[in-house]
């Protein structure tokens, strides 16, 4: 069990009252949305925060993830929630709906976040990274990527990693070493990254890592370095995950939060 209550009063008053939500209904894209709606979807979400998610942060830390013969474990509860968390639609709250996302506004989703992260912050940096990757892919990536990638990370189908830190290069990212090499219509990525937050386990069936590399010749400003995507296996034709073959798994780091 766990002493978690969402405190649904305030969340829900910050929405009606302080984020100007009304003026962010009457937008062309959130026609036919009420803000009734969206009390009931956060009050769902807190329901799931406290039910499902919550009591999964002590079994966390207790069982704790495993790494043996090369593959990722983590305790069967989390893999369980996970399910449940994609099959309820949390992961698409604000997503695109031209991607298969709910389009609701990003005060919702932030609301919805916030209740995650409370209920078990390990776990939420999965469905935070997998987010924050179908952005940046929705801003900059080229259509034939949208296709292929977008809509299956937008769901939490497929999940998504940031590949940021080096071993030289904490929070400088001006100093990463990483390298993009230009290779036809594609590029190569060569480097070594640490500390990849959920950048393996067993909950989805394909892992879309997003690296941060310096395209060569680029001057040594973190503004002119390059986010490129790549997946964790190639895509099969149909579509699906192959197998996760191109990172190296070299050992788990433990952050205790």
């Amino acid at each position: 069990m766990s002493n978690y209550k969402p405190p649904l009063d305030d969340i829900n008053f910050c929405l009606r009252h302080l984020s100007g939500i009304e003026n962010v209904l009457s937008l062309d894209a959130f026609d036919g949305i009420e803000a009734s709606d969206l009390d009931q979807i956060v009050d769902e979400a807190g329901k799931f925060a406290r039910d499902a998610i919550a009591p999964t942060n002590v079994i966390g830390d207790q069982q704790g993830v495993r790494l043996e013969d090369g593959k990722v474990t983590v305790p069967d509860a989390i893999a369980d929630l996970h399910a449940q968390f994609v099959e309820n639609g949390w992961q698409s709250v604000a997503g695109n709906p031209e991607f298969d996302g709910m389009g609701l506004p990003s005060a919702v989703a932030n609301a919805v976040s916030e209740m995650v992260e409370t209920g078990n912050l390990a776990y939420s940096l999965l469905p935070m990274l997998t987010h924050d990757g179908a952005i940046a892919l929705e801003a900059h990536g080229t259509d034939d990527l949208k296709t292929k990638y977008l809509s299956k990370l937008v769901t939490g189908e497929w999940s998504g990693t940031m590949l940021l830190t080096e071993p030289q290069a904490g929070s400088d990212l001006a100093a990463v070493k990483t390298r993009a090499v230009p290779d036809g219509d594609r590029y190569r990525i060569f480097g070594t990254k640490i500390y990849i937050t959920w950048g393996d386990h067993e909950l989805s069936e394909n892992i879309i890592h997003f690296v941060l590399a310096r395209i060569e010749g680029a001057p040594g400003r973190a503004a002119d370095e390059a986010t490129g995507g790549e997946a964790a296996g190639e895509l099969r034709a149909d579509g699906t995950g192959a197998d996760r073959a191109i990172l190296q798994r070299g050992r788990l780091v433990v952050e205790l939060d």
